[in-house]
């Protein structure tokens, strides 16, 4: 577990949304997103309003456009009952944040490797089966995927290892940095 994260959960930081905002719009804006989307899957639900099928829908995450929109994110973080304490909901939204990321950091490399080789080979049997050519192709565009990521799975690991570290550097320290200094409480690195 990364420093700054043990420190976040033990030392549960009271900020409001306008600290956290402020934080997070420094962010790389890739890299906010990439780390977030698991979160802004947690306040930001799917248009209501009828759309018309594109043929990225029936592709792996196709519909998942509006779960990657930082803006709807913080409407709907903004919009929220004024009964909702502020500094409760940031330490949630960050500490969920943190969570996903660690986890994903620590990802079990045999593991994901044998869920894979299970997912592809049973898929490979489920496909003969489809009726419609489009989902055929859409499922085996995801056993594609599949052999791509046992593939990649030390970069891919590599690469949320850094974006783990990088959310901890860049949401949790200036957190922890404005919540300190508001309080007056001495940073135990001396920061």
């Amino acid at each position: 577990m990364h420093p700054l994260h043990l420190e976040y959960v033990k030392r549960h930081p009271f900020n409001d949304f306008a600290e956290l905002f402020q934080v997070i719009d420094r962010l790389d804006p890739k890299k906010r997103d990439a780390a977030m989307l698991d979160t802004f899957c947690q306040f930001v639900k799917m248009r209501k309003d009828v759309r018309t099928v594109q043929p990225s829908d029936l592709e792996p995450w196709g519909l998942w456009d509006d779960y990657a929109n930082y803006r709807r994110f913080k409407e709907a973080c903004l919009g929220l009952p004024p009964n909702l304490n502020e500094s409760f909901m940031v330490l949630s939204i960050v500490s969920y944040t943190l969570s996903i990321r660690f986890g994903w950091a620590e990802l079990d490399r045999d593991v994901m490797i044998t869920a894979c080789r299970e997912y592809i080979a049973k898929t490979s049997e489920l496909v003969k089966d489809l009726p419609m050519e489009e989902l055929r192709r859409s499922t085996l565009g995801m056993i594609e995927q599949s052999r791509n990521r046992i593939a990649n799975i030390d970069n891919e690991i590599k690469e949320a290892r850094e974006l783990y570290s990088y959310i901890c550097e860049n949401l949790a320290r200036p957190l922890l940095q404005s919540w300190r200094r508001r309080l007056n409480v001495p940073d135990p690195a001396g920061e």
